[in-house]
C-alpha cells in the first residue's frame, strides 16, 4: 500500500490593525500601527515559519518589517503575532499585509483600517470657508462700486435723543 507524501500547507488570518497618534497625527503627522495575526499549520507537517509585515498607505508611502522567524508549528497548532510600525505617514487608510513562508507554500493576508486627520480636515474647511467670505464681499463690493451704488454706513449709531 502505498504511503501518502507529507502535505506542508499553513495559512495566515486574523489580521487586525490599529493606530496610535497624538495630536500631530490629527495634523496629517505620522501614526503608530499595530499589526495582529494568526499563523495556523494546517498540513500534515511541522513547519518553521517566517513571516513579514508591509505597512503602505493611500498617500505616503510603505513601510516593512524585518523579517520575523516564528516559533515552530507542529499540525494544527497556530501562534498568533503581534508586529508594532512606528512613524507610518498615513492619509486615507492603513494598508497591512502579512506573508507568511515556510518549507510549504507561502500565504499573504492583508486588512485596513482608516486614518483621518480631522483635525487638519476642520483647519482647512474654516480657511476654505473664510476665504469664500471674503470673496463674496468682495465681488458685492465691486458690483456696488461698478453701480455707482455709495457702501453701506458701517460708523455707530447713537441713540436718536
Amino acid at each position: 500500500m502505498p504511503t501518502a507524501s507529507p502535505q506542508p500547507e499553513l495559512t495566515v488570518g486574523g489580521v487586525d490593525v490599529t493606530t496610535e497618534g497624538d495630536l500631530g497625527s490629527q495634523l496629517g503627522g505620522r501614526v503608530d500601527v499595530d499589526v495582529r495575526y494568526t499563523v495556523r499549520n494546517t498540513g500534515d507537517t511541522t513547519l518553521h515559519p517566517r513571516a513579514t509585515v508591509r505597512v503602505a498607505s493611500q498617500i505616503g508611502g510603505g513601510v516593512g518589517s524585518p523579517t520575523r522567524e516564528l516559533r515552530t508549528l507542529a499540525p494544527g497548532e497556530s501562534v498568533t503575532v503581534h508586529e508594532h510600525i512606528a512613524h507610518v505617514l498615513p492619509f486615507g487608510s492603513v494598508d497591512a499585509i502579512v506573508t507568511v513562508r515556510s518549507e510549504a507554500p507561502r500565504d499573504t493576508a492583508s486588512a485596513s483600517t482608516p486614518v483621518i486627520p480631522w483635525l487638519l480636515l476642520l483647519v482647512v474647511a474654516l480657511v476654505a470657508g473664510r476665504v469664500v467670505v471674503f470673496l463674496v464681499k468682495r465681488a458685492r463690493r465691486v458690483r456696488r462700486a461698478r453701480a455707482g451704488v455709495p457702501p453701506p454706513d458701517r460708523s455707530p449709531r447713537s441713540p436718536a435723543a
